[in-house]
C-alpha cells in the first residue's frame, strides 16, 4: 500500500483527500460547463473517498483487480456522478 493511501486509512488522509479532489473537480470543471463549481467540488470528494475506500478494501462483488472490471464499474457507477448535474 503507498504511503499516501495508508495515511489516509489511518485518519490522516485530510490532505490526501483534498489534492484529489481538487484534481478531479478543476478537471472537470473544464469540461462541465454550466455545472455549480460547489456541487462539483462536493461530487469529486465522494467519488474521491469512494475510490479511496475500494483500494483500502478490495473485497468486492466487483472483481476490481480485473482492469477490464474496474472501467466497466467506474463507467457504470462513477461516471455518471461527475457527468450529470444533480441539481
Amino acid at each position: 500500500m503507498s504511503r499516501s493511501i495508508g495515511a489516509a486509512a489511518n485518519g490522516s488522509g485530510a490532505p490526501f483527500i483534498a489534492a484529489a479532489s481538487d484534481y478531479l473537480a478543476q478537471r472537470g470543471l473544464q469540461e462541465a460547463s454550466g455545472r455549480d463549481p460547489e456541487e462539483f467540488r462536493v461530487v469529486s470528494e465522494i467519488v474521491v473517498r469512494l475510490i479511496l475506500s475500494c483500494l483500502l478494501t478490495p473485497q468486492s462483488i466487483v472483481d476490481l483487480d480485473q482492469p477490464a472490471e474496474a472501467r466497466a464499474f467506474a463507467r457504470r457507477y462513477l461516471r455518471p456522478l461527475l457527468l450529470e448535474d444533480q441539481t
